[in-house]
């Protein structure tokens, strides 16, 4: 290896006592993610030692995702998404039982009940690579739908400042999706929860803007 790779491997080492140098053969032996790839070198988290750190609960970091900080004990299935931590405050009355969970870098999280149904609200930063974090580490402690909240801006003249918008397709022109599917499908919503979104709002007084051409 050459000097700088081996500058990069001891800076690796320092930093991360608990990650032990693993050969290529190894890649396959461990579970998804618990490898560390820097330049030519690979690296395994030691599992022991790893389940030996705990936070101020009693509980292993294992248990928990690395980003949002919530695990599978949660047990809520109904996830709202803005973007602004600070939506979760505009939130937070439309609930009750509401308990502050989790801050930790954009990820904000609370929950609480929504006629009785749990519910979690949690902000995902900026931009589709933390929104990507946020639904994939959301999908391993077991939710199962999660609604993106959020202002956006208009090129329709019929749309106006306080309509609601619920999206059936996007144009992708981001990074984050094309490491998901290819570049040549939409976005699109699931189609169920769609529907169940827009019957939601038949039963309020709200109106959804003519379908926009």
């Amino acid at each position: 290896a050459s000097d700088v790779y081996k500058r990069q491997l001891l800076t690796v080492q320092s930093k991360f006592p608990h990650w032990k140098q693993s050969s290529m053969n190894d890649i396959n032996k461990g579970p998804v993610g618990s490898n560390f790839l820097t330049g030519p070198f690979l690296y395994k988290r030691e599992k022991t030692s790893y389940n030996k750190r705990k936070n101020k609960g009693g509980i292993t970091m294992e248990s928990l995702q690395p980003h949002i900080q919530l695990g599978k004990g949660l047990q809520i299935k109904y996830a709202l998404m803005p973007g602004d931590p600070a939506r979760l405050d505009r939130i937070a009355p439309f609930l009750e039982n509401v308990t502050e969970l989790k801050f930790n870098r954009e990820y904000r999280s609370l929950s609480g009940t929504y006629k009785g149904v749990p519910i979690l609200a949690i902000s995902t930063g900026i931009g589709g690579a933390s929104a990507g974090i946020a639904v994939e580490e959301l999908h391993n402690i077991g939710v199962e739908a999660m609604i993106r909240i959020g202002s956006c801006c208009s090129l329709q003249p019929q749309v106006k400042v306080g309509d609601i918008i619920i999206v059936n397709g996007a144009v992708r022109d981001d990074g984050a999706s094309k490491t998901y599917i290819d570049a040549m499908f939409p976005a699109v919503p699931d189609a169920q929860l769609m529907l169940y979104c827009m019957e939601a709002v038949s039963y309020t007084h709200l109106t959804l803007p003519t379908i926009l051409r």
